[in-house]
C-alpha cells in the first residue's frame, strides 16, 4: 500500500514523501477508503511536512479531514448526554476507543475517525444501561448478530442515517481466550471530570488495542497505526515481558504477537524504537489484501485473501481447542448470525440458512452477471 510507504517516510522524516502525482493520487484513494485523513493530516503537521505534498493532495486531504472531524463531533454530541446519564445514575462505565481514543493518541477528539460509540459496563448493569439508552432514544438493533459479549443500539440521526452504540459487557468471546475483564476494571483510571466514568490505563489500552486489531485480522491501517502511535507516545509505560506473560495467562498471546508482528513488519523503525523479539516473520502479509475484509460478506475476495485470513486466524489462537472451535464455526456459523447477515426471519429452517450462507458467493456472482448483461 502506498499509504504505508508515505507513513514510513514521514516517521523517518525522509524527503520526498512520495514520487510524483500518481503516487499521491493513489495514496488519497487509500486514505479515503480507510478514513485516515485526520491522522495523516495531523502527522504531516506534527512532523513539519506540510510543504512536501503537492497542493491538490493537501487540499483533498483537508476536505476529507473536515468530513471526518464532523463525523466525530456528531458522535461526541450524542455521546456526552449518554455519558452524563450513566454518570447521574451511578453506573460505572469504561469508554472504549472512539473519540476518547482519538484524544489519547492525538490530543483531540476529531483526529482519528470513528463510526460509533463504544462503552463497557459490568454484566450486572446491562439492564440498567439499556434503560438509560432507551431514555436517550437508543433502541436495540433488530438485526443484531447475537454476539455473546456486546449488543448494538441505534438512534435515527437528522441526516437520515443512524447513530450506533455498542454496549459491551466483555471485549471478546470466551470461546477464543480467557481475557480477564475484572483486571481491566481494577486497573482502569477515572475519566477526567467524572466520578463513575473510567478509561483503560495506558498498558491496558495498548493490550486491548492489540486484541481488537487481531480480532478484526488487522484489516485496516487504522488498527496498525493505533499500535504504532501508542509505541511512539507511551513506549516507557509498555513493558513487553509483563504484557506477554499476561497474554500467555489469558490465552491472548497469539493475538498480541500477531497484531504486533504486522505493525513491526509494516513499520521496521519500531524495532529500533522498542525492540520486539517475538515478532513473527514466517507468515506472508499484504495490508491491501487485508482491507478486502470490509468489502461485504457476499463478495468473493479471492483465494489469496482467504488464505491470508485463515493463517492469521489460526495463528492468533493459543491452543488446538480454540482452533477447532474456529474451524467448526467457519463451516457451521451460529444460526442467529446467519439470519442477521442474510436478512431471513427467525422461522427460516436451518438447512436453508446453511445453503444461503455457503451459497452467498454464487448468488452474488449471478447478480453481477445479470447486471452485466442487462
Amino acid at each position: 500500500m502506498i499509504t504505508i510507504k508515505l507513513l514510513n517516510r514521514l516517521f523517518r522524516n525522509q524527503r520526498p514523501l512520495l514520487n510524483g502525482d500518481a503516487e499521491y493520487e493513489a495514496a488519497l484513494a487509500e486514505i479515503r477508503r480507510q478514513s485516515l485523513a485526520g491522522q495523516i493530516h495531523h502527522l504531516l503537521i506534527e512532523h513539519g511536512m506540510t510543504s512536501e505534498p503537492p497542493s491538490f493532495f493537501l487540499n483533498d486531504l483537508a476536505e476529507l479531514q473536515r468530513a471526518e472531524w464532523m463525523t466525530n463531533m456528531t458522535l461526541k454530541l450524542e455521546a456526552e448526554p449518554v455519558i452524563a446519564s450513566l454518570e447521574s445514575n451511578g453506573i460505572r462505565t469504561i469508554v472504549l476507543k472512539g473519540i476518547w481514543l482519538s484524544r489519547i493518541l492525538y490530543g483531540k477528539e476529531g483526529v482519528r475517525r470513528t463510526g460509533d460509540i463504544d462503552i463497557l459496563v459490568r454484566p450486572e448493569d446491562v439492564d440498567r444501561v439499556t434503560a438509560v439508552l432507551a431514555e436517550r432514544q437508543f433502541h436495540a438493533a433488530s438485526n443484531d448478530c447475537g454476539y455473546p459479549y456486546h449488543a448494538l443500539f441505534y438512534k435515527p440521526a437528522a441526516n437520515g442515517k443512524k447513530i450506533a452504540i455498542e454496549l459491551h459487557w466483555h471485549l471478546i468471546s470466551s470461546g477464543s481466550c480467557m481475557l480477564d475483564c475484572n483486571r481491566l476494571w481494577e486497573q482502569s483510571v477515572p475519566l477526567t471530570g467524572y466520578a463513575h466514568m473510567r478509561e483503560f490505563a495506558i498498558p491496558d489500552q495498548f493490550y486491548t488495542l492489540a486484541i481488537h486489531g487481531a480480532k478484526h485480522v488487522m484489516c485496516s491501517v487504522k488498527h496498525v497505526l493505533d499500535l504504532v502511535r501508542m509505541l511512539h507516545l507511551y513506549r516507557e509505560l509498555i513493558d513487553y515481558p509483563s504484557l506477554l506473560e499476561r497474554a500467555r495467562r489469558e490465552h491472548t498471546y497469539g493475538m498480541v504477537v500477531m497484531a504486533l508482528s504486522v505493525a513491526y513488519r509494516l513499520f521496521p523503525h519500531l524495532h529500533v524504537w522498542k525492540p520486539f523479539p517475538e515478532c513473527r516473520r514466517w507468515f506472508s502479509w499484504d495490508q491491501g489484501l487485508a482491507f478486502r475484509r470490509n468489502a461485504g460478506f457476499r463478495k468473493f475476495k479471492g483465494f489469496r485473501f482467504y488464505g491470508q485470513q485463515l493463517v492469521f486466524q489460526l495463528a492468533k489462537l493459543d491452543n488446538t481447542r480454540y482452533r477447532l472451535r474456529y474451524v467448526k464455526r467457519l463451516v457451521f456459523p451460529h444460526k442467529v448470525e446467519m439470519r442477521a447477515y442474510l436478512g431471513l426471519p427467525d422461522t427460516t429452517p436451518g438447512w436453508r440458512l446453511y445453503v444461503g450462507w455457503h451459497g452467498r458467493f454464487l448468488t452474488s456472482g449471478r447478480s453481477r452477471r445479470h447486471a452485466g448483461s442487462s
